[in-house]
């Protein structure tokens, strides 16, 4: 199993809801409307990156933002598999998010990563994000790079 930037307690939450796949798939279009969410969470809708039936990653789309959500996770997230990076998968499920967030009508998009994170932030700018602000993490400790991408 491959944890990456992923803990083990959400893996494990993946894993088990994957053990009922219907249930698994209910829980993303039920987020995607908004149901069962807590209050400080917004509807995101999921996509996955698969290649010849291979699952390569995925990317959360959020439409509504708080101000907790854009200091934390922006309007994108993205995630590839471990063994899969550095073959070009980031840049492309982010190049396609990015189409799907002009197909819901944003305008522009919020995304955040780790200035640690070396491969998010070349992704990020190569597909036209611009550095805003650096903060601190509050959970973390960590320095975070908030960038824009406008269309």
């Amino acid at each position: 199993m491959e944890y990456g930037e992923i803990s083990k307690e959400i893996w494990d939450r993946i894993l088990s809801d994957l053990s009922d796949p219907k249930v698994y798939v209910k829980s993303i279009l039920d987020k995607a409307d908004g149901v069962g969410l807590s209050p400080h969470q917004v509807p995101v809708i999921r996509y996955w990156l698969i290649d010849n039936d291979e699952y390569l990653g995925t990317l959360g789309l959020r439409k509504e933002l708080t101000s907790e959500i854009i200091k934390r996770e922006g309007n994108i997230g993205f995630q590839i598999r471990p063994s899969m990076r550095g073959k070009g998968y980031g840049t492309k499920i982010l190049e396609l998010g990015l189409e799907k967030a002009k197909e819901v009508g944003l305008e522009s998009v919020y995304l955040n990563c780790s200035k640690n994170n070396t491969a998010s932030k070349r992704i990020i700018e190569k597909n036209g994000g611009r550095l805003l602000s650096t903060s601190i993490d509050s959970v973390s400790g960590e320095k975070s790079l908030h960038y824009i991408i406008s269309f």
